[in-house]
């Protein structure tokens, strides 16, 4: 209900699964992704759906709107990958409405997944720190999305404080970065060879995850002052 009649901006929307619910809910979206492929499936998507929204090919870090025209912006695992975050976040701001709201998701450097998955099994025991010279971010981006076949070009990881710091620092307010899960990462806990993780229950899974979850949800809004 929250997004029904608001102008909506969905930034690099993939295939668009999310400019789909948000169109259903009665939002005015607008879809933008770097990529011609991902809005060409996005725009099938809503067609396949009979649904309506605005769609192209637009980098989030250099936004061609103008000031104030989106009342709620959703940026999901998307702003880790893009070289310039705090732009990125500077530009959601700006295209922000007073009273408007931003929610999305990136990497949580506080969690197991980063912490015993890439820095320990893959960064000391194999010796991937020595080859990319501590770089964490080169080993981030070669053994986070992608791992099985090459990584990808770019993934970035923050602490919920370091988060919280880069959207007060654009203009935001009641800015809330909260770990979380999925709890089933965990089921390959301390390796997918030996998944002891699967002996846990959901419940004590999602208490390590609510805490030490491999990614974190952000929210903030925009002062109507």
């Amino acid at each position: 209900d929250y997004v029904r009649d608001k102008k909506v901006l969905d930034i690099a929307v993939g295939y668009g699964w999310s400019t789909v619910e948000f169109a259903d809910a009665g939002a005015k979206v607008t879809a933008i992704d770097t990529s011609p492929r991902a809005i060409e499936v996005t725009k099938r998507h809503l067609e396949i759906r009979g649904l309506e929204a605005e769609a192209m090919v637009m980098d989030a870090q250099e936004m061609n709107f103008e000031d104030e025209t989106f009342g709620y912006v959703h940026a999901w695992g998307c702003l880790m990958h893009m070289p310039d975050t705090q732009k990125a976040i500077n530009e959601i701001f700006r295209v922000m409405q007073p009273g408007g709201k931003t929610v999305g998701y990136m990497y949580n450097k506080n969690s197991v997944t980063f912490w015993w998955h890439r820095w320990f099994l893959r960064g000391v025991l194999q010796g991937k720190l020595i080859k990319y010279r501590g770089d964490i971010q080169k080993l981030t981006s070669r053994y986070g999305d992608g791992a099985t076949i090459g990584g990808c070009p770019l993934a970035k990881v923050y602490t919920p404080k370091e988060a919280k710091k880069m959207f007060e620092k654009a203009g935001f307010k009641n800015v809330r970065v909260e770990p979380w899960g999925p709890p089933e990462l965990l089921d390959n806990f301390p390796t997918r060879k030996t998944p002891l993780g699967r002996l846990l229950s959901y419940k004590t899974k999602k208490k390590i995850s609510d805490k030490w979850g491999w990614g974190m949800i952000f929210y903030a809004d925009k002062s109507n002052n």
